[in-house]
């Protein structure tokens, strides 16, 4: 496709960009190599239009000076994230429509998208850092959990949705995944929202410590020091026991304060 139908820059995201094209917007994977990324948002996007879900209409996918990426309707903004920092006050309006279009997410069938433990499998496989013994029982692991078929944005935060808390459109389905869907605990539901903490108390600042003699350590029996059981077993001996005396070159014993 023609490079110069390239609008504005719009939006940077981690492993893509957003530029303005005409109406719509065309949003460009960074890596050269990223077409079946490319065609797999694509099919994300169509299978989540038609659940009837809030999101983009793709309109086409190609290759734009090099790199592959998606032509899709534009969402209205800003985005919700971008809305609370110019306007911390509105979270209540936001994070209750964030938390309705995720419900509406997880009620929808993700039928035809593939499995978060299918993804997973293929992510555990290629971590770095692992033994066998540990990669195999951690597969054993994610084989051993329950399939489902509900719908799974997979990167579902306030930056990815845009538009009015009263319409809000959700974007960037590039992991989008079918998993089993939880209920909440009842008792959890049920629990009231639990009080904000009160500030510790500063903390008194420790009394301040006495000033030992300097001279290298020599003999017990400082009068000004309590006895020592075993000084010269003692094993803070390196780090200037309180119970180590000490005495100058001169021989005369340390006047450090007496401790209890």
């Amino acid at each position: 496709m023609d490079a110069a139908a390239i609008g504005a820059l719009i939006g940077v995201g981690r492993v893509a960009e957003v530029f303005a094209h005409g109406a719509d917007v065309l949003k460009l994977y960074r890596d050269p190599g990223a077409k079946p990324q490319a065609f797999r948002e694509a099919a994300a996007l169509a299978l989540v239009e038609a659940a009837g879900l809030p999101t983009p209409r793709v309109l086409g996918v190609g290759e734009f000076g090099g790199r592959w990426g998606l032509v899709m309707s534009r969402a209205p903004g800003p985005s919700f994230g971008d809305a609370l920092l110019a306007d911390p006050a509105q979270l209540p309006r936001y994070l209750a429509a964030l938390v309705g279009v995720h419900e509406r997410i997880h009620r929808a069938a993700g039928s035809g998208l593939a499995r978060l433990k299918t993804r997973l499998a293929a992510a555990l496989e290629r971590a770095e850092g692992l033994d066998a013994a540990t990669r195999a029982d951690l597969g054993d692991r994610l084989a051993a959990l329950p399939d489902g078929d509900r719908l799974c944005h997979g990167d579902f935060h306030p930056m990815n949705v845009s538009g009015p808390p009263e319409a809000p459109v959700v974007v960037d389905w590039l992991d989008a995944t079918v998993v089993r869907r939880r209920p909440i605990c009842p008792d959890l539901a049920a629990a009231p929202a639990r009080p904000p903490r009160r500030p510790s108390p500063r903390p008194r600042s420790p009394p301040p410590r006495p000033t030992w003699c300097a001279a290298p350590h020599s003999r017990p029996g400082c009068p000004s020091l309590p006895r020592h059981a075993s000084p010269r077993t003692c094993r803070t001996r390196p780090r200037r026991c309180w119970r180590w005396p000490t005495a100058p070159a001169d021989g005369i014993l340390c006047a450090a304060p007496t401790r209890d």
